[in-house]
């Protein structure tokens, strides 16, 4: 046991064993902010907590309750609070990419944990979107504001849920793809209520579900059936 523990308290942490491996396609053409933001900045919490007892799944605890507090701050209607729940938002954004990476990097990896992580983080997505949309609401005083802010929430979850049957139809089983596109979103998420223009980001989260849902169904479509 002495000796397992001494070889552990000697690995050091491998930054490139710790990326995911190359994603969809599609994916791929937006991963910048993600490569060049997201995981530089998750892998400092990795080589924080990397030779801890804190597990992968520890951290994508931590990112759910800021992804919490981060929705409860939003729902305020304040612009001090829109800011607060913005950096929360990213806090969990950031913490969720980490909690992969030190699966990887430790390899830790296990199908309830990649599970556990999409899990918590449709939870995060529905109830920071309707957050943001509860907020705006009141902030200017527009309540039709909440109903097109849950109704994105929505409509985004139902995109990350043909994005991955048609994943599954294709037998492709990595998980996790949708990364690239929640460190866009997030990062929008805070300019957005930095410039204070939160119901014009609920009119852009609504337009982009639509046109996406759209594509993904006519792409779908397009597909040649199975033999």
């Amino acid at each position: 046991m002495e000796q397992e523990t001494k070889q552990n308290n000697d690995e050091k942490f491998d930054y490139d064993k710790s990326l995911k491996k190359k994603s969809d396609a599609h994916m791929q053409k937006i991963k910048f902010v993600d490569a060049w933001i997201n995981r530089p900045l998750a892998s400092l919490i990795v080589k924080a907590v990397f030779k801890t007892r804190i597990t992968p799944n520890d951290l994508t605890y931590i990112s759910g309750l800021f992804g919490l507090l981060g929705a409860i701050s939003f729902t305020r209607g304040q612009y001090l609070f829109f800011i607060i729940g913005a950096v929360l938002a990213q806090l969990s954004s950031i913490v969720d990419g980490a909690d992969g990476m030190l699966a990887r990097a430790k390899s830790m990896g296990s199908e309830y944990g990649a599970h556990l992580d999409l899990l918590l983080d449709r939870i995060i997505d529905f109830f920071i979107l309707s957050g943001i949309g509860l907020g705006a609401a009141q902030y200017f005083k527009n309540p039709t504001l909440a109903l097109l802010g849950i109704f994105g929430a929505g409509l985004y979850l139902l995109q990350i849920h043909l994005f991955y049957l048609t994943k599954s139809y294709l037998n492709i089983k990595d998980k996790g793809d949708t990364g690239e596109a929640r460190a866009i979103l997030y990062w929008l998420i805070v300019v957005f209520s930095v410039v204070n223009r939160l119901d014009i980001a609920i009119y852009v989260l609504l337009a982009e579900t639509i046109i996406n849902i759209l594509w993904r169904f006519v792409s779908y479509i397009r597909m040649k059936p199975k033999p």
